[in-house]
């Protein structure tokens, strides 16, 4: 996994774990994305001995460099945390964005097809095919295991949910890693604009490299707690929405106060949030629920109630 057959070799492998490799490192953080790449490497390369030793000799005897198969595994886990993201990609003679799950898919079915093709061309395909498919697996199992919390799930989706749409203004309060502020300011264009909230400095910096790659000019990022947004005008927003954070408010009566400041007559808050219990042992409280119904909003409506906490509060 970490010999190269020539510059041009690293080159490529280095440029799609430019492109791809930290979104899926933020999925799982450091040392679990060193695990994760290290798995996906070696199921990658047994898949390829494994057809080598069906095809025989010579191709049994030909030895593989590179880490093409740890990184086909990012590229298996990118496909199903972020299958709607755009990517930069050349397409015949025009250089065009397009949506990651074509340029990936497209990628695989030629891997698929070159390894069981029979085609030589000295590379090999079966451990792209091999890393890929681990890559998909160990995604999937991250997400069994974690449970439906805002890193393992299509932000796009959420943010059609909560109705974000073309020149709202809108703030995207407990920010985190900003997937949702992303998508949220892909959604609304320039017509209108997203506060990306957080506290967390290294978390704003995050923010701001994923708005800077996605070439998005209608973020604002304000290091604020909830409970602290005075820089927002009051009665500015259309939309406000607080993806995974609502049990991080210091205060809640404080911060839902603040929210109903910001919203324009008949504007939206919209909160997703786990809930606390044997799974997750941190979350919204069932009391909670009495604090958003009495927070002073016209109208309170209960979404969803069980693993998840959905909620759209109108002013």
């Amino acid at each position: 996994m970490f010999i190269h057959a020539g510059v041009v070799h690293i080159f490529g492998n280095m440029l799609f774990l430019f492109v791809f490799g930290h979104n899926v490192e933020d999925k799982f953080g450091h040392f679990g994305y060193l695990l994760f790449y290290l798995v996906a490497g070696v199921g990658g390369a047994l898949t390829q001995v494994y057809l080598s030793f069906l095809s025989g000799p010579p191709d049994l005897f030909i030895p593989s460099v590179g880490a093409s198969a740890a990184i086909s595994g990012v590229l298996g886990a990118y496909l199903l945390f972020f299958p709607r993201a755009r990517v930069v990609s050349l397409v015949v003679y025009f250089v065009l964005p397009i949506r990651a799950y074509w340029f990936i898919l497209a990628w695989f079915f030629l891997q698929l097809f070159y390894s069981f093709a029979g085609i030589n061309t000295g590379v090999a395909y079966g451990a792209h095919v091999g890393g890929f498919i681990v890559g998909l697996v160990l995604g999937g199992m991250a997400r069994i295991l974690t449970g439906p919390a805002a890193d393992f799930e299509d932000p796009f989706e959420r943010m059609r949910e909560v109705a974000a749409a073309t020149g709202l203004k809108v703030a995207d309060v407990g920010a985190g890693k900003g997937f949702f502020t992303v998508a949220a300011a892909e959604l609304i264009g320039e017509g209108g604009f997203v506060y990306a909230v957080e506290p967390d400095p290294g978390r704003i910096r995050m923010i701001q490299r994923r708005c800077g790659e996605a070439r998005l000019a209608n973020v604002r990022f304000l290091e604020r707690k909830a409970e602290e947004m005075n820089q927002i005008d009051a009665e500015s927003l259309d939309l406000v929405f607080s993806m995974y954070a609502l049990h991080h408010f210091e205060s809640l009566e404080r911060g839902l106060s603040e929210i109903r400041r910001i919203l324009k007559p008949g504007g939206r808050f919209y909160v997703i949030d786990i809930m606390k219990g044997r799974i997750f042992r941190h979350g919204s409280k069932r009391r909670d629920l009495e604090v958003l119904a009495d927070s002073g909003f016209a109208k309170f409506e209960l979404l969803g109630l069980g693993r998840l906490l959905k909620a759209r509060l109108t002013k």
